[in-house]
């Protein structure tokens, strides 16, 4: 019984002194970084959002940088990615609401999407613009003060469309905030109160068989195309109207 218990409290000091020597700096992940699910371009330099974390590429020479939860970021499965060149922040966002921002070689988490409870909290864009980030998921909207950290509003309704529709990508143009939903598209004035519903306008297909859920917008000098499924439309000023169609494949984004 002696022996044993002796046996004991050797195991134990040993575990013990073993885990003093594991500390979370000598951790390393060995994640993949091969499926992007966003990438963006800054001049030189790549910001790419991956499965695996993410990782910063400068394209006139060998440097790169990667991130992954055990060098800063909250989380591995990123799903946007964008920089601000004012700021010289980069902002990612995650499928469960959480975005980090990354600033003077240091990242923070901001949780306050996904606190708030929605059904639905995947981030689905980030558009910075001066202090303010517009963020679009299955949320709807939200405007966040990336220089404060915090929340300004949130839109959960355009218009007369219903409750529940998800914003995907988000454009600004004209003064005025476009976005891609999955109801059509809805726009307003950029300088109204977003969170007031009866300021939103919405453009859905002319055609009514063919799908509103649109997957992208882009700005061509002042002419708006949107893509869903197999189908571009371009505006006519009231409607979305057929323009070209690729009926073996989807299109999923458009780039000027």
């Amino acid at each position: 019984m002696f022996r044993i218990l002796t046996l004991l409290i050797v195991s134990l000091c040993t575990i013990n002194l073993f885990a003093q020597e594991i500390q979370l700096t000598n951790w390393e992940a060995y994640t993949s970084m091969y499926n992007v699910n966003s990438l963006y371009q800054d001049g030189d330099k790549i910001y790419t959002a991956t499965s695996g974390g993410v990782y910063f590429a400068n394209l006139n020479g060998s440097e790169l940088e990667q991130f992954t939860n055990v060098t800063g970021l909250s989380r591995i499965d990123a799903r946007y990615i964008v920089h601000q060149k004012e700021s010289d922040k980069v902002f990612v966002g995650y499928s469960d609401g959480v975005f980090d921002i990354y600033e003077n070689g240091k990242w923070k988490a901001i949780y306050d999407i996904e606190n708030a409870g929605f059904v639905k909290a995947n981030i689905n864009c980030i558009l910075p613009n001066n202090n303010k980030l517009y963020i679009a998921g299955g949320f709807g909207l939200v405007v966040f003060d990336h220089n404060e950290n915090v929340t300004i509003e949130d839109v959960k309704r355009f218009g007369d469309l219903n409750i529940g529709v998800e914003a995907r990508t988000i454009k600004i143009h004209d003064n005025k905030i476009w976005l891609a939903t999955s109801a059509g598209i809805v726009y307003t004035e950029l300088d109204n109160s977003l969170a007031n519903r009866d300021d939103w306008k919405a453009i859905t297909p002319i055609e009514s068989f063919h799908d509103a859920d649109i997957l992208d917008i882009e700005w061509v000098n002042d002419s708006l195309y949107a893509t869903s499924g197999d189908r571009i439309y371009s505006w006519n000023g009231e409607n979305l109207q057929s323009v070209f169609e690729y009926p073996t494949k989807d299109i999923f984004g458009l780039d000027p």
